[in-house]
């Protein structure tokens, strides 16, 4: 997603940029899934859509573009409110999935495995499902939450589940908890409750890739994506697989419709989800989920330079990482 599209004062062509380098990656890698960015142009801006020079540079590597409404008023244009926009994937139900990544993130081969092992797959014989015709071995639920350093949910990388009316219901949540957080002294937050569940310190509590084990909303971002990404999957949905490190927890509900862990998956179960590069033909474990791993175990934030030209012929692609 790219907010503040046109902005006289904000620079957005390093994401949009990145964006298209993420998708040169993926097509190259044999990635059979639509890439879509949803852009909104900035308030400040009587443009309706991006120059026709960058629509090019994105629809040459095949990107669809979502352009998502202005902001009623410049007060709203900011950086808590755009980076909420991306929830709205949810009223994307043209698509039974959407795998939402931030414009930094640089995957290091198609995703398309991520989608298999969530997405139940027809079959033409009868399994030992009780639904009949579907896979008995899907690894992920049907949204998936990816925990990092220090927080149990990034919301830079998470699969998510659309439908009628879902993005509704979470715009109603973040209202609900804005008008109430309003209340409250400086800093506007309960930590109890966060934004809309008390933790059971026996049995629920939330767990980082470092073993931080917590049971207040006070982790990076808890009051923004990054604690409401967490919140819906796990305690709206109440169906949703978190990473956490090797493990993968699957959540759900039991027969009386509370929320249980279901089940935890130990010892790396996605790195036997190979992805053979078209041009190299070598097999690549675990793709993106290696790259945040990685970055996070060594408490790095990866930046990326390149230039590109108006045929996205990739020059000078740099890496640097900064403490």
């Amino acid at each position: 997603m790219i907010g503040g599209a046109l902005h006289p004062r904000m620079y957005y062509k390093g994401p949009l940029y990145s964006v298209i380098v993420t998708a040169k990656i993926l097509r190259d890698s044999g990635t059979t899934a639509d890439i879509v960015v949803m852009v909104q142009i900035s308030y400040k801006s009587n443009a309706t859509s991006l120059p026709q020079d960058e629509i090019d540079l994105l629809t040459s590597v095949g990107i669809q573009i979502k352009y998502l409404p202005k902001f009623a008023a410049e007060i709203h244009e900011n950086f808590y409110s755009i980076i909420m926009e991306k929830f709205r994937i949810l009223e994307m139900i043209e698509y039974s999935r959407v795998l939402f990544l931030d414009s930094d993130i640089l995957p290091r081969c198609h995703l398309d495995y991520i989608f298999e092992e969530s997405e139940p797959v027809i079959t033409t014989t009868t399994t030992t499902t009780t639904n009949e015709g579907i896979s008995p071995s899907l690894l992920l639920k049907e949204n998936v939450v990816l925990s990092w350093k220090d927080e149990p949910g990034h919301a830079g990388f998470f699969l998510l589940t659309p439908g009628p009316n879902k993005y509704t219901e979470m715009e109603q949540i973040i209202q609900r908890i804005e008008e109430t957080s309003l209340k409250l002294p400086y800093p506007f937050w309960d930590e109890e409750i966060g934004w809309g569940h008390r933790f059971n310190h026996r049995t629920d509590y939330w767990r980082s890739q470092s073993g931080v084990i917590g049971t207040l909303w006070n982790w990076l971002g808890s009051f923004t994506d990054q604690g409401l990404i967490y919140y819906w999957c796990k305690y709206h949905e109440q169906s949703t697989s978190i990473i956490i490190g090797d493990d993968v927890e699957n959540w759900g509900t039991n027969e009386n419709g509370v929320l249980v862990l279901e089940e935890t998956i130990r010892g790396s179960p996605l790195r036997h989800c190979h992805v053979e590069l078209n041009e190299t033909r070598k097999v690549h474990p675990m793709g993106i989920i290696d790259t945040l791993l990685e970055a996070a175990n060594l408490g790095l934030k990866v930046m990326l330079r390149w230039r590109i030209d108006l045929n996205v012929r990739l020059t000078n692609l740099t890496y640097y990482q900064m403490n």
